[in-house]
């Protein structure tokens, strides 16, 4: 009876021990670190992304503070305050200086109803600087010489009006001369999104002139899927997310896979209530940005993928160079980059959001502006948007940012 209650008290007293050591280990878990460098708790997410143990982030409030600035970063936060507050930029600035991060900083909200702001982790829609990973796509299989350039696209779809005359150099030069027949409608997947296109479009008569179509880029998406035989969403988190191991990317028709994602807000010309409307995202218009615009990021993974595309880790120099040369002498664009002098400059803007990069052509230095505020012709407009990153980028250059 004695050796009983021994053994009865010993595992009382074991289980009172092991409850100890998890409460110890919970409440460290639960109450030690801030800001940026706690630990972001993640979650199994396999049966609803592409790939086995892939996991996603859960934010925290904590993941909406800003951390504190260094000496130098107060210094170009005081040199950049002025033209932040006259302009009212609402969003995330990126400085890159010879691939190093000299600034990464939110400003006002990214969700002015729960009151949460803007920080290095928040996710924009990259709009349409996306076509320029899906021109990577595309010039893998020129690379593989799957595909030419001069290849006519009734090659890929015969039904096409004067597709037998419109190559694959014009879709990515926004000189095809298609245009849409009638305004998108459903919400198809990616395969019948390009069939719906193909069976919508039409010859303007202006092939070989600059005509910005952003169709044009979900039917190379469709020449990609053809060759690859994987969809546009495996191909991109296989090509971008996985291969440069971007924290802060994910498709937009995936709530889970953004969850820092920024809120949206339309023009508005009231000064003192800037998110007086907020604008949502039709489902429909989601589904139609295939290879276009249904991709958000993260300033930082932004930056990284874009370097990556100037460094030539998808294509060859000499492939990227082929590229380059079929830009219009009037636009300076191909494959969603325009060619300036001494730096390719990326821009997009819709559904209540925008973004501009400068970028040296080595991909080493950047200025990206990200926001999820529509451009507010008040305050200039777009133009004024593209001047103001062109400025910072400059003051970086000439030394007066560093």
């Amino acid at each position: 009876m004695k050796d009983f209650i021994n053994n009865k008290r010993f595992l009382v007293s074991m289980v009172i021990v092991i409850i100890v050591v998890i409460g110890g280990i919970f409440f460290k878990t639960s109450f030690s670190g801030n800001g940026d460098s706690e630990k972001v708790k993640v979650v199994s997410n396999s049966k609803r992304n592409l790939y086995k143990g892939e996991k996603i982030r859960v934010p925290k409030v904590n993941d909406y503070t800003q951390p504190e600035l260094t000496p130098n970063q107060e210094k170009i936060s005081k040199t950049i305050a002025p033209v932040v507050k006259k302009n009212h930029l609402n969003g995330t600035i990126l400085f890159v200086k010879d691939g190093k991060v000299l600034y990464n900083r939110g400003y006002g909200y990214s969700n002015f109803q729960k009151k949460t702001i803007n920080t290095a982790r928040t996710q924009y829609q990259i709009l349409s600087v996306q076509k320029s990973m899906t021109t990577q796509m595309l010039l893998q299989l020129v690379q593989k010489k799957k595909v030419s350039l001069d290849d006519p696209i009734s090659k890929f779809y015969p039904t096409i009006p004067n597709g037998q005359n419109i190559r694959v150099r014009n879709l990515l030069t926004m000189s095809s001369g298609l245009v849409l027949t009638k305004k998108v409608e459903g919400t198809p997947s990616p395969e019948n999104v390009v069939k719906w296109y193909v069976s919508h479009v039409r010859n303007n008569g202006q092939l070989g002139m600059w005509h910005y179509f952003g169709p044009n880029f979900s039917l190379i998406a469709g020449i990609v899927m053809k060759y690859d035989k994987r969809s546009y969403e495996e191909l991109y988190k296989q090509m971008f997310i996985k291969k440069l191991n971007l924290k802060e990317t994910g498709f937009i028709t995936d709530r889970s896979a953004v969850p820092y994602m920024s809120a949206s807000y339309n023009e508005t010309n009231n000064v003192n209530n800037l998110f007086a409307q907020p604008f949502v995202e039709s489902p429909i218009n989601t589904h139609f940005e295939l290879g276009t615009a249904d991709v958000a990021m993260s300033a930082r993974d932004f930056y990284t993928a874009l370097s990556a595309i100037l460094n030539n880790k998808y294509v060859s120099a000499k492939t990227n160079q082929q590229l380059r040369a079929l830009a219009l002498p009037s636009s300076g664009y191909a494959g969603g980059m325009y060619e300036d002098v001494d730096r390719y400059v990326m821009r997009g803007q819709g559904y209540g959001q925008s973004c501009v990069v400068n970028m040296s052509k080595n991909g080493k230095d950047a200025v990206v502006y990200m926001s999820n505020f529509s451009v507010n012709k008040k305050f200039g407009g777009y133009n004024s948007l593209r001047r103001i990153v062109a400025g910072f980028y400059n003051e970086m250059e000439n030394g007066r940012i560093s």
